[in-house]
């Protein structure tokens, strides 16, 4: 089984809620009530990796986190600024 093929137990009345969240992506309303449950931004493995493939996804202007600089962009233009 692969990571992203686990299943997680739904929640049922009853059930105490560890936490609870909407999910990133889909919005759907997640309810962790498993304590080995990792969960916190995303309902499914799915979702999360839409969301990091989606071109608007990542951020608000579609570049990701770091508005589309690379690693060593960053890198080169942090070794300038501290010269």
């Amino acid at each position: 089984m692969r990571w992203h093929d686990i299943q997680h137990k739904d929640w049922k009345v009853g059930d105490e809620i560890i936490r609870e969240f909407e999910c990133k992506r889909c919005g759907k309303t997640v309810r962790v009530v498993e304590p080995r449950d990792r969960r916190t931004v995303f309902c499914c493995a799915t979702c999360e990796r839409n969301f990091w493939r989606h071109k608007t996804g990542a951020g608000k202007n579609g570049n990701g986190l770091s508005g589309g600089m690379s690693l060593g962009r960053l890198i080169m233009r942090e070794k300038r600024a501290l010269s």
